[in-house]
C-alpha cells in the first residue's frame, strides 16, 4: 500500500508518529519510516482493525516505547499527553449524535458537514487561516488547522476554553456535537485511506491546503474572548415589581403600623417606622420600609440585632406567614385601592 501524498502533506510525514489499531485486539507501531507505515497497513495482524495515528509528534526523553516494530502494547507503552512536545495540528471532530456502536446515516453525516461549515466560517471571520485539511471519517467530518504551539499548561488551558466555547456555540443537542476531547496533545485520529469498520465506509481525505498558515495563540485568545462575550449572553431585561407607594401605605394602615410621612430617596420611596416592629427601642430613623423605583418592597433596620431582617421576615411579623394569606391580604388591599 502506498501512502496518499495528501496524507503525507497533511500530517507532515516523514516524522515520528505512533499508529494504533483498535478493535478486538490492539496493535501499535512507532516509527518515522513511511515504508514501515505502508507495510503495517496491510499486515495480517492489523488488517481487520481500525487504524489511527497521533496528529502531534511524540518526542520527549521519557517516551521510551519500542520503535519500528508492530507490537501489542502493554499498559504505559503508548504516547501520553506528557510525551508530546508541540501541537502541530488543531483537530476538529464533528460527530453526529447516535447510539454507541452504530453507524451514522447519510443525513446525520450531512449535519456534521453543516456544523463544520458554520464553525469554519465563524473562525475565518475572526481572522483564522484556512484549514490545512478536511477528512471524511466515515461517520462525520474531521477538519485540521496548522499550528505550532508548545505543550504547556498555558496552552492546554487556552485550548480547553476554545473547544468548550465552540461546543457551546455550535452544538445541536441530540443531533451533532463537537468532540472536545480531541484537544488532547496526544490525541489520535482515524487515519485517512483506511476502512472504518463501524461505519462500513472508507475514511478519506477530501482536501488539503499545502500553504495553510499557522493558527497562533493570539488567534485562539481572540476567539475565546469573543465567545465569552456572546455565547449564552441574554439581553438584559429590567425586572419590575408590582408594588407602589399606595400599596405600601395600604399595607401599613391595614396592620395598624405607625410611620412617618413618605420620603423620596434615590432608590425609591421610604417610610420610617415608629418603632421598629422587632424592637420597641429602635425608633425614629432606625427602621424603614421602601418601594424601589422598579416596584419591589424592602425592609431595613440599622441596629445590629435587626440588620439581617428581610422583607419576608417583616411580612411574617405582620401575620402574613404564608403565601396564601399574603396573596389574600394583598388582594383585599388592591381591591380597596381600585375602588377608592
Amino acid at each position: 500500500m502506498t501512502l496518499d501524498p495528501r496524507l503525507v502533506t497533511l500530517f507532515g510525514l516523514p516524522r515520528l508518529i505512533e499508529m494504533r489499531w483498535l478493535g478486538k485486539q490492539r496493535m501499535t507501531l512507532i516509527t518515522s519510516d513511511t515504508s514501515l507505515i505502508e507495510a503495517s497497513l496491510i499486515a495480517p495482524e492489523a488488517r481487520a482493525l481500525d487504524a489511527y495515528l497521533t496528529i502531534n509528534e511524540p518526542g520527549t526523553d521519557e517516551y521510551l516505547a519500542p520503535r519500528n516494530i508492530l507490537y501489542r502494547p502493554l499498559r504505559g507503552q503508548c504516547a501520553k499527553d506528557r510525551d508530546i512536545v508541540r501541537h502541530i495540528l488543531l483537530p476538529f471532530d464533528f460527530d453526529p449524535v447516535r447510539p454507541t456502536g452504530t453507524a451514522a446515516t447519510l443525513d446525520q453525516v450531512g449535519y456534521a458537514v453543516e456544523m463544520r461549515e458554520a464553525l469554519v466560517s465563524y473562525l475565518s471571520g475572526r481572522g483564522w487561516p484556512c484549514p490545512a485539511g478536511d477528512v471524511f471519517s466515515g461517520n462525520g467530518r474531521h477538519t485540521y488547522f496548522r499550528t505550532d504551539l508548545p505543550n504547556t499548561p498555558e496552552v492546554r488551558a487556552q485550548l480547553c476554553a476554545l473547544y468548550d466555547g465552540l461546543a457551546r456555540k455550535f452544538d445541536r443537542p441530540g443531533v451533532v456535537k463537537l468532540d472536545k476531547s480531541v484537544r488532547s496533545p496526544a490525541q489520535i485520529m482515524r487515519m485517512p485511506g483506511t476502512f472504518n469498520h463501524k461505519a462500513q465506509r472508507m475514511c478519506e481525505i477530501l482536501s488539503v491546503s499545502e500553504n495553510a498558515a499557522h493558527v497562533t495563540l493570539d488567534h485562539i485568545r481572540d476567539v475565546i474572548t469573543d465567545l465569552r462575550a456572546k455565547v449564552g449572553k441574554r439581553p438584559l431585561v429590567a425586572r419590575t415589581g408590582s408594588w407602589t407607594p399606595e400599596r405600601m401605605e395600604a399595607l401599613l394602615n391595614f396592620h395598624g403600623l405607625d410611620y412617618l410621612a413618605s420620603r423620596e430617596i434615590p432608590q425609591g420611596t421610604m417610610w420610617i417606622l415608629c418603632p421598629c416592629p422587632f424592637n420597641d427601642a429602635h425608633v425614629l430613623t432606625s427602621s424603614m420600609v421602601m418601594v424601589t423605583k422598579s416596584g419591589f418592597p424592602k425592609f431595613k433596620c440599622k441596629h445590629d440585632s435587626c440588620q439581617r431582617r428581610s422583607w419576608n421576615q417583616f411580612l411574617a411579623y405582620v401575620n402574613l406567614e404564608n403565601r396564601k394569606v399574603f396573596s389574600w391580604t394583598l388582594h383585599q388591599l388592591d381591591s380597596k385601592l381600585s375602588s377608592s
